[in-house]
């Protein structure tokens, strides 16, 4: 789904509610908006990268072990 930057956040709650996409995609997509646009903005000082973001196995743990 390319359009995911331009999606309502319920309407972002729903696609990933229904496993059309999964929150990591969501975050992607964003990030990928920030990198393409930010130069021109400079809205966004800092972004983590991925290799200091958390891995989707750590994130999923965490997430399960704070919803259970």
């Amino acid at each position: 789904m390319s359009n995911l930057v331009f999606l309502s956040a319920s309407q972002l709650a729903i696609v990933m509610q229904e496993r059309q996409v999964s929150a990591l995609e969501v975050l992607e997509a964003h990030l990928g908006q920030i990198t393409q646009h930010n130069s021109a903005m400079n809205a966004i000082a800092t972004t983590r990268t991925a290799a200091k973001a958390p891995s989707v196995a750590a994130t999923r743990s965490f997430l399960l072990d704070w919803l259970l």
